[in-house]
């Protein structure tokens, strides 16, 4: 199963009007697989990046700093990137590299000792 999760790191405000003009975002894909001793391990790829706004203190869509919810803020951050592309790209990177068959890890001059 995949799960992809956003959230905000951190965020930059005016402290005279509390108008949030730059933001820290962060996207988490992670996603779940069994091995050959079903055991359950869970990998996962992550993007981040700062988005800018000009607050505006005046405009009557203005939301002061307390009343601001993660919800709020990730729209505006979806705003101003390419929510639905960075998503694919981190699930097609955890697919290249952790569930495609084709690829093979070997590290050919270590060896693997069986478990006893």
């Amino acid at each position: 199963m995949i799960n992809k999760k956003w959230f905000i790191e951190n965020m930059r405000n005016l402290s005279e009007t509390g108008g949030v003009f730059e933001v820290t975002w962060y996207c988490s894909v992670t996603r779940s697989k069994r091995d050959a001793q079903d055991q359950e391990h869970t990998y996962e790829m992550m993007n981040h990046g700062v988005a800018e706004f000009t607050p505006v203190p005046d405009d009557e869509s203005f939301t002061s700093l307390s009343d601001l919810t993660e919800e709020q803020v990730l729209g505006w951050v979806w705003q101003t990137v390419d929510k639905t592309a960075i998503e694919q790209r981190l699930e097609q990177d955890i697919q290249t590299s952790y569930f495609d068959d084709t690829i093979d890890n070997t590290i050919p001059w270590v060896k693997i000792q069986p478990e006893s």
